[in-house]
């Protein structure tokens, strides 16, 4: 079994995630099994194929092979593990793996809906409009807090037009965003804002926000 692309070169290993998801089957006992029962030019059929391993051993001792994949995931695996790796069969395998059902969706339908920033009632982007034309918006992420010990909302930007300023949407905005974590079971939303930016803050205290006494610290990455 050898190992091609981001898999480890030698047998039985492969990335972190399939190690987990799809573990490779001991190399030997695989070895053993098709020596044992089927002989070059026999097809190896492998039902509940799991990354592709058992046909990838099948294929070194000259068989034929089938291997039945039972996930999008484990599917992706296979495609490196059977043949050398292309950037348009992973595209494939990637656009397999959004599209798999999942409730009365899609994989991916589902994930953009779990950390879209969406309206509650209506389902759109989170904007705030007046007279049919957009004045402002929030952008949210979603990060593990492991001081709280669970998925925290984080309000990354929020804006409203200056000449529709003062009129309660930084508010609305606000909540909105509150209430879509509140129903994605998130205990808190937390945001920065610059020590000078005091009409800002009188939002932030008007709703109801608390600040801390933490500094914010980056560290540039340079290229």
């Amino acid at each position: 079994m050898t190992g091609r692309g981001p898999l480890d070169a030698r047998p039985g290993f492969s990335l972190p995630i399939f190690d987990r998801i799809s573990p490779a089957p001991p190399p030997s006992v695989v070895a053993a099994r098709i020596e044992a029962h089927t002989g070059p030019g026999d097809v190896v059929a492998d039902l509940f194929g799991r990354g592709g391993w058992v046909a990838r051993a099948a294929i070194d001792r000259q068989r034929l092979t089938v291997s039945l994949e039972s996930t999008p995931l484990s599917r992706m695996l296979a495609e490196v593990v059977l043949r050398p790796p292309d950037v348009r069969h992973l595209d494939a395998a990637f656009q397999g793996m959004a599209a798999s059902p999942r409730g009365t969706s899609s994989l991916k339908v589902s994930i953009g809906d779990m950390f879209a920033t969406r309206c509650a009632t209506c389902s759109r982007t989170l904007v705030v409009d007046e007279g049919g034309e957009a004045i402002g918006f929030a952008a949210v992420g979603w990060k593990w807090s492991s001081l709280r010990g669970a998925r925290i909302a984080v309000l990354e930007d929020l804006f409203v037009a200056p000449e529709a300023r003062g009129k309660g949407a930084a508010d609305a905005l606000i909540e909105a965003v509150a209430e879509r974590a509140r129903r994605h079971g998130a205990p808190v939303v937390t945001w920065l804002t610059a020590p000078d930016n005091h009409r800002a803050q009188a939002v932030y205290n008007r709703v109801g926000g608390t600040s801390g006494t933490f500094l914010e610290y980056e560290l540039e990455l340079g290229g």
